[in-house]
């Protein structure tokens, strides 16, 4: 929780800072992630149910500093077959149902390649908190790991300019959470289409 403190007091003093802003841009996307790595080994199918809320302030004519929100949540239900303990010692026969739901609240930069034009290519990067919630059904068993990641990003996008306050926005991003001690890491690729609302 100290850690969400501080990166929401980061991104504060950042937005705030007058005098540097030209203006505020706020975007709204639909999300669809593809599950990297130890995530994939969890989970193979990719999700078709996430959405990402981010916010910024121009503060050069081509980079601005953000704030983002996301969510990702993952599912794949597993054939019944037996299941056993890596002690060997108990075996358990079922369904396995799984989840992964992940919740990044992050802070970064991005830099606009054109200032005019209808298309604005963009890079963005940052960092921040991810929770991350694992879990595993089985009848009436489950098991389920809670944790915050501290994990980063790298992003790739284009907007095309609809009107003077409105953007369609497309996007690629690679959100990274790294492991803990009681958590793997995690790793999504996510594909987003949305808008962004200038003012």
């Amino acid at each position: 929780m100290k850690k969400i403190k501080i990166l929401f007091a980061i991104s504060a003093l950042l937005i705030s800072l007058n005098g540097f802003g030209q203006f505020w841009h706020t975007n709204v996307s639909y999300d669809m992630s593809i599950p990297l790595g130890t995530s994939a080994d969890f989970i193979s199918k990719a999700s078709f149910r996430g959405a990402t809320f981010n916010f910024g302030r121009m503060i050069t004519d081509n980079l601005s500093v953000d704030g983002r929100f996301s969510w990702s949540t993952f599912y794949e239900a597993r054939d019944f077959q037996t299941y056993t303990s890596e002690d060997g010692l108990t075996s358990i026969s079922g369904t396995q149902f799984k989840y992964i739901n992940s919740f990044p609240i992050t802070t970064g930069l991005t830099y606009f390649v054109n200032t005019s034009g209808n298309f604005r290519p963009y890079f963005s990067g940052g960092l921040g908190a991810y929770s991350i919630n694992e879990r595993t059904d089985m009848g009436i068993y489950y098991t389920e790991t809670k944790e915050w990641h501290f994990g980063l990003f790298p992003q790739i996008g284009l907007l095309y300019e609809i009107s003077y306050s409105v953007s369609l926005n497309v996007f690629a991003r690679y959100d990274y959470a790294f492991k803990t001690s009681n958590a793997t890491d995690h790793s999504f690729l996510v594909f987003g289409i949305g808008l962004q609302f200038n003012n």
